[in-house]
């Protein structure tokens, strides 16, 4: 992200990056044509799966657009750090006294069931609850 930003021609570069992929795929399917010892077949399957090659060139133009506006590259980054974090204290120890967590709730049918919650750091005792 920055080293294209700092690029002043990068649409050209974009463009001559894309040219280069395009004339090595052209260059693949010529050599493959020109392989006598492949059944034809074998040819047509080979040139099926090159003209399915995904080329990823550049950025993406949806997040980045023309590197005027940093709102939605923010809010990418944001969502990425948040998620990272959540990862991160999926591999922490739990804490079965943190307060933070909700209880459970639980009803059978509109029965009442009995529910366990935690009262200050210690101590747990059972509710009714509906």
């Amino acid at each position: 992200y920055v080293y294209v930003k700092s690029l002043q021609n990068r649409d050209k570069l974009y463009d001559d990056v894309k040219n280069y992929t395009n004339l090595m795929v052209q260059s693949f399917q010529d050599i493959i044509k020109h392989q006598h010892w492949m059944t034809p077949e074998t040819r047509k399957n080979a040139l099926e799966r090159v003209d399915k090659i995904q080329k990823n060139l550049g950025w993406p133009h949806k997040l980045f657009g023309n590197f005027e506006d940093p709102t939605a590259i923010d809010a990418y980054h944001r969502t990425g750090l948040k998620n990272r974090e959540e990862i991160r204290r999926l591999s922490e120890k739990p804490d079965r006294f943190n307060k933070s967590w909700n209880t459970a709730q639980l009803s059978f049918d509109g029965k009442k069931t009995k529910r366990l919650s935690l009262e200050g750091d210690s101590s747990i005792r059972q509710q009714e609850s509906k």
